[in-house]
């Protein structure tokens, strides 16, 4: 499985404004794109789930642009990627059951279920604001190789 590039470009957009909020502006889309190499026109797609989720406001007019709506502490890196790809789930059958007439059953789908709860806990334990802290980045680095090389 993977992270969907909308998902991953969101946590981009949203980590490029996070850096900028002491300029105490509307930061503009067209500056973004070159600091991110993300295009405008994908920019335009990314921002309005963001939106709609409350994590971002947008501000019209000539020195308008987009701020963070809550410290970047308090975004969380699931609720970025639920407002751009939806509920994280690895199989439709987790949260849904009744999509599958085998899920009662199927032993596999326990599997599915610790997969998408682990995920889901990962994203939930990390925010936009840990993402810039070379500390909190090296302890996840150390817990990184310690799950490989248990592998």
């Amino acid at each position: 499985m993977k992270l969907s590039t909308r998902a991953r470009y969101a946590i981009r957009v949203l980590l490029d404004i996070a850096e900028r909020k002491h300029e105490d502006r509307p930061i503009q889309l067209n500056d973004v794109a070159g600091r991110t190499g993300i295009s405008r026109r994908y920019l335009d797609q990314i921002v309005m789930p963001l939106k709609s989720a409350g994590l971002l406001i947008g501000t019209k007019g000539r020195h308008g642009g987009y701020q963070l709506s809550k410290d970047p502490v308090d975004i969380h890196l699931l609720d970025i990627v639920e407002a751009t790809i939806g509920p994280v789930n690895l199989v439709e059958c987790v949260q849904s059951p009744q999509t599958c007439e085998r899920s009662g059953e199927c032993p596999a789908r326990m599997i599915y279920r610790l997969l998408s709860a682990s995920m889901k806990t990962v994203l939930t334990d990390y925010t936009l604001a840990d993402l810039g802290k070379k500390d909190v980045l090296a302890e996840i680095g150390t817990k990184v190789d310690i799950l490989e090389a248990a592998l």
